[in-house]
C-alpha cells in the first residue's frame, strides 16, 4: 500500500464512523444507512480476522497485529 493510501484506510478501517453512522441511522430511522453501518462493521471485523488493516510506514506486511506470515 502506498503511503499516501495509508492515513484514508485508517479513518475507514476504525470502528468510530460506522458507530456514528449507526447511531444517527437508528435515531432518524434510516434503515438503509444503518444496514451500511453493520456492514461496515462486519468488513473492519473481516478485514482484522484475516490480519489485515491499520498498517504501519514501514510496509504492507507490518500491520497493528504484528507481521503478516507467507507474504513477500
Amino acid at each position: 500500500m502506498k503511503r499516501r493510501g495509508r492515513h484514508p484506510n485508517h479513518l475507514l478501517h476504525t470502528y468510530v464512523a460506522p458507530a456514528i453512522l449507526g447511531s444517527l441511522a437508528w435515531w432518524a430511522g434510516g434503515p438503509v444507512a444503518l444496514q451500511v453501518a453493520v456492514i461496515w462493521v462486519s468488513h473492519i471485523g473481516f478485514d482484522r480476522f484475516l490480519g489485515f488493516s491499520l498498517k504501519h510506514p514501514s510496509g504492507f506486511t507490518r500491520t497493528h497485529l504484528g507481521v503478516l506470515e507467507g507474504r513477500p
